[in-house]
């Protein structure tokens, strides 16, 4: 017993910037094309969010898992104390506010590729005030992570005082906005998988080559000399190959892009996405 509690003791303390959804999915045969019915083979309604299944496996590696989670106060609000329960979070990450809480809607075909649409509901409601609550945690944390189911200012004022305490501060910009100047400055680990990858070089105006989607990110046009960054092609057929560059900055940061469905430990036990940046 003294050997776990120990382990426990010496477990890398993360913090996660919800959200929570009930996640609602079909498993079919392909995906639908615009205006298409299908039979669906499965269907289920869990508990979900990209910042809740963070936690999740977070706490699965072995981390101290704390944060922040809003739900709302509607018949799918009381999915989340039972889900957290059974994945051994603490209840105190719940933030109730009033409307409805998040939900999402996927397909997953026979392959394996899936689309989704979210409805951020009460993820939306956090806000900074909600933030400063949970300071004691943010600065005890070695990692703080966010996603983009909810609002930029919960995650300005977390990544603020995260980065004051020497924390590292993991973003994934999902669903995809644009992304705040602010944000990306106090931004340690940029986590994007290909897609957005694409999506973030076509907000910075960059153009895309030939039949490959080169990513260019000119984050030093982009952001008024801050940032600097070298040029990054990812085309199909280097799909199975590692391919990697750089992003720079006062803090260093490197972008790595890994072959599908490969998963990488980065520094702090955490499993990342198809490209990661990271301090070098």
């Amino acid at each position: 017993m003294a050997a776990t509690a120990d382990a426990g003791r010496d477990a890398p303390r993360i913090f996660v910037l919800g959200s929570f959804v009930a996640a609602c999915s079909a498993k079919v045969e392909r995906l639908p094309r615009p205006g298409e019915s299908l039979s669906a083979q499965a269907f289920t309604l869990e508990a979900g969010g990209k910042g809740f299944n963070l936690a999740v496996g977070a706490k699965r590696l072995g981390a101290a898992v704390d944060g922040v989670l809003a739900i709302g106060d509607d018949f799918f609000s009381h999915l989340a104390a039972p889900a957290l329960e059974q994945a051994g979070l603490p209840l105190r990450m719940l933030r109730v506010h009033k409307g409805a809480t998040g939900s999402g809607i996927g397909f997953t075909d026979a392959t394996g590729e899936n689309c989704l649409a979210v409805y951020s509901g009460a993820n939306r409601l956090l806000d900074a005030a909600d933030i400063r609550l949970a300071k004691d945690a943010i600065t005890s944390a070695r990692v703080v992570l966010a996603q983009f189911e909810i609002g930029d200012e919960p995650i300005v004022e977390a990544f603020r005082l995260a980065r004051q305490a020497g924390a590292l501060t993991l973003l994934n910009p999902s669903p995809y906005r644009d992304v705040a100047a602010e944000i990306l400055a106090q931004t340690s680990v940029l986590v994007l998988n290909r897609v957005e990858a694409l999506q973030m070089g076509a907000s910075l105006g960059l153009a895309r080559a030939g039949n490959g989607a080169a990513i260019g990110l000119d984050v030093l046009q982009a952001f008024g000399d801050q940032y600097s960054a070298q040029r990054l092609r990812v085309r199909p057929h280097r799909a199975q190959k590692d391919v990697h560059d750089r992003l720079r900055h006062d803090g260093g940061l490197r972008l790595r892009l890994f072959r599908p469905h490969r998963h990488r430990l980065v520094g702090t036990d955490l499993h990342c996405d198809d490209a990661v940046a990271h301090p070098a």
